[in-house]
């Protein structure tokens, strides 16, 4: 079902927000305000996350219980969506990730302690494989069962990476690139520090076709990346921890907060020059945020040319539980983009390409009540 409201992009590209409570929308953006443009409930109970080949986006739709998960695609264009096909597969699926060819596409599946691959042909999706996994780790309510949190394919396209939160664990595949289905074969689990929790990932550099260095993982439980260093082999990829960050800069930094902190997500700047982390319910700026509610943080680090991390320090994210940030030009200014579900809103924020410092204060925000991902398109 698609709503269509009003406005168009003005910028040449079109904002997509993915939420916990039903709705995808869009929004233009004219340099100064977001105005809506269309939505969607076709990824129903909870489209927390989405990916774009071209026209074509891809959502989950994360379900609760034993519930069978989806997800859905949507031929977008200008903001709207014309929904095209659904498939099936476990329970509480929270991400996906396109392989390199775009012929097939692999979730990360929370609840349903697993993933699945598709096969996808201009949209229309396909169950390919099944994958779940026995394990578990120590911390008690969060680790009592395999827990998989999101999908990292490596620049050649042949290995993905699931960091599995409720394990202590890298799940490792090698993906079949030349094939229509993207077969993904298991190689051994890599292991990562007990009672951490693993979430997201990211490779290092990240240029298409080219052998990564380092993967970068960010914990969620205990607040750390931990970089792997990468040798790659005949149908093999060796990951061999080297050190570990805190997310804060220091141990000692880590703020005392109940229910918190909890690391969010981690990305680099295409330039591969800076790395972020987005901090949860860690409310380091209490005075900042649109929502009056303060703010919790996005951490920065300068990546050396060893792969070595140099930290920068902290900036509000502009509200609360920063589950997820992209990247994005706009009038030849770059911007950090945002969704903070707890305050139910998202937030641009002007980046320095030069410095990759983020500004303390946002360009422009919209309250968007349980805003779990915002992509551009």
């Amino acid at each position: 079902m698609c709503a269509l409201l009003f406005g168009s992009s003005v910028m040449g590209k079109t904002l997509y927000v993915g939420t916990g409570v039903a709705e995808i929308l869009s929004y233009s953006f004219d340099g100064t305000s977001f105005a809506p443009i269309s939505s969607t409930n076709d990824s129903f109970p909870s489209p927390t996350w989405q990916t774009f080949d071209g026209d074509i986006m891809y959502s989950v739709s994360e379900s609760g219980g034993t519930t069978p998960g989806a997800i859905t695609s949507y031929h977008v264009e200008n903001g709207t969506f014309t929904k095209i096909s659904q498939s099936a597969g476990l329970p509480g699926p929270v991400h996906i990730a396109l392989t390199k060819n775009k012929k097939g596409l692999i979730t990360a599946a929370y609840g349903g302690q697993g993933t699945n691959s598709f096969v996808t042909n201009n949209g229309y999706l396909q169950k390919n494989q099944q994958f779940t996994y026995d394990v578990s780790s120590i911390v008690e309510g969060r680790q009592g069962e395999s827990h998989p949190h999101g999908v990292f394919i490596d620049p050649t396209g042949a290995f993905a990476v699931i960091p599995d939160l409720g394990g202590d664990v890298l799940h490792v595949y090698f993906i079949a690139g030349s094939s229509y289905t993207n077969n993904m074969t298991p190689l051994p689990d890599v292991a990562a520090t007990v009672g951490s929790g693993p979430r997201h990932g990211a490779f290092w550099p990240n240029k298409e076709g080219q052998k990564a260095t380092h993967f970068f993982v960010v914990a969620e439980l205990n607040n750390e990346i931990t970089a792997y260093s990468l040798t790659y082999g005949t149908g093999t990829l060796t990951m061999t921890p080297i050190t570990t960050y805190s997310t804060f800069g220091s141990k000692d930094k880590v703020p005392v907060v109940t229910g918190g902190p909890a690391a969010g997500e981690i990305a680099i700047s295409s330039d591969n020059k800076f790395l972020y982390v987005s901090n949860r319910i860690d409310r380091s700026f209490p005075n900042v945020g649109s929502s009056g509610n303060g703010s919790d943080s996005l951490a920065q680090w300068n990546i050396k040319t060893d792969g070595t991390l140099e930290f920068v320090g902290l900036t509000p994210a502009g509200g609360l539980n920063p589950r997820h940030f992209s990247f994005v030009t706009l009038g030849g200014k770059d911007y950090v983009t945002v969704a903070n579900p707890a305050s139910g809103d998202v937030q641009l924020i002007e980046r320095d390409p030069v410095t990759g410092k983020l500004a303390e204060v946002s360009t422009a925000f919209i309250s968007i009540p349980g805003a779990s991902a915002a992509t551009w398109n």
